[in-house]
């Protein structure tokens, strides 16, 4: 009976032990900042909005891998600087010529981090 005792115990903290990893590496996901102008179709009012997004391409899942505007756009996009994607950085709309194929994400979504948590547990 002690040993089965002695095994959940030891199982437990284990598991403790991975939560606690798991949430440091979703802590350390960083983020991008920027002001700029819509320049995805929206109902948007053409004016400075300043956005956080996580760092992370939805197209080519690479993370730490958006640029703030490397192609001097007037309204300011992010671009990826793994796949070339180019996003609006106020709406997070990827600005496809056929319609967006994915948005960003952004920094306030929770749902994101707690998901991101579940697949790094797994």
């Amino acid at each position: 009976m002690k040993s089965n005792h002695k095994r959940f115990l030891i199982g437990t903290i284990l598991i403790l032990i991975l939560c606690l990893i798991g949430v440091a590496m979703v802590s350390a996901i960083s983020t991008v900042t920027v002001t700029a102008k819509p320049s995805a179709d929206s109902n948007l009012p053409y004016k400075n909005f300043t956005k956080t997004w996580y760092d992370f391409c939805p197209l080519c899942g690479d993370y730490n891998a958006l640029t703030i505007n490397p192609k001097g756009t007037f309204e300011v996009e992010l671009t990826c600087s793994h796949c070339g994607a180019d996003y609006c950085a106020v709406t997070g709309k990827d600005k496809h010529g056929h319609g967006p194929r994915a948005s960003l994400v952004s920094a306030d979504n929770d749902v994101y981090r707690n998901n991101l948590f579940m697949e790094l547990m797994i």
